[in-house]
């Protein structure tokens, strides 16, 4: 493991990677599945 401020910045940098990641995740297997369920409404006009 790097040490000093480079490894800080690393380590930092995946925290905030695995975050948007698992958020990403989440997202495509609970929310998006839900919005394209949704019945859209047609134009008759």
């Amino acid at each position: 493991m790097k040490t000093g401020m480079v490894g800080r910045l690393f380590r930092e940098f995946a925290a905030t990677a695995s975050a948007a990641i698992l958020i990403s995740g989440i997202t495509s297997l609970t929310l998006m599945p839900m919005r394209l369920a949704k019945p859209r409404l047609v134009n008759t006009h």
